[in-house]
């Protein structure tokens, strides 16, 4: 009965493992390197609005300094029309683009924002209901940041996590790190703190499958 147990604990952590975002320790390589957060395209009026939990940003400012953003989100719509890339080139370009900053600070640990910019036009060239791209983008080459978590939350408060596409050049936009939350408590060497499957911190009121001092544990 105990192997039986301890079985299906771990396989409740292996599933859980495999379905978590790893922790990303970001260093950009590049100006306006930017890391793709979402591999799947989804409707903006499905959703409320987003959650980013970061720590350890550091860097600089587009022009050098402090004063404005070292990170931006960067939001583009699936939909495209004819335009120009950022060389002059004729290029397919999302109908619309967005920078989402004010109070992505090293200050703050959570930004939170929406997705109210994106909504059916009826024109093909400015409709831009649908978000093709949700990612990181560095203002300046060296900038670092670590991605702790993305939420996307549903209209019902209901929240989702998505699958990182990656790197948007190709492995050439940042050094990257990634850890996942059970890999991250096993580092941890504090007694006595506790961790839920997904690498929360939870507290001693907490019920289920914890790990503590790098051993799982039932607490019912």
């Amino acid at each position: 009965m105990k192997q039986i147990f301890t079985l299906i604990v771990m396989s409740a952590l292996a599933m859980s493992a495999n379905a978590q975002q790893p922790i990303l320790k970001l260093k950009a390589k590049g100006q306006w390197a930017s890391y793709t957060l979402n591999s799947e395209s989804f409707k903006a009026a499905d959703f409320k609005g987003f959650r980013v939990e970061y720590s350890d940003m550091t860097g600089t400012d587009a022009q050098g300094g402090q004063e404005t953003a070292l990170f931006n989100i960067l939001i583009n719509s699936e939909e495209t029309h004819l335009g120009k890339d950022w060389s002059g080139a004729d290029a397919q370009v999302p109908n619309k683009t967005a920078y989402k900053n004010d109070g992505f600070t090293p200050a703050n640990t959570v930004f939170e924002g929406d997705f109210s910019d994106f909504v059916e036009t009826g024109d093909p060239d400015t409709t831009c209901p649908t978000i093709g791209q949700f990612a990181i983008q560095s203002c300046q080459k060296d900038n670092t940041i670590t991605i702790n978590k993305v939420v996307f939350i549903k209209n019902d408060g209901t929240e989702f996590l998505p699958t990182y596409k990656g790197d948007d050049w190709g492995g050439g936009a940042y050094e990257c790190e990634e850890i996942t939350g059970i890999s991250s408590v096993k580092a941890d060497k504090m007694n006595g703190v506790r961790y839920n499957l997904a690498g929360q911190k939870v507290d001693a009121a907490y019920k289920g499958v914890v790990i503590m001092n790098g051993k799982k544990m039932v607490v019912k």
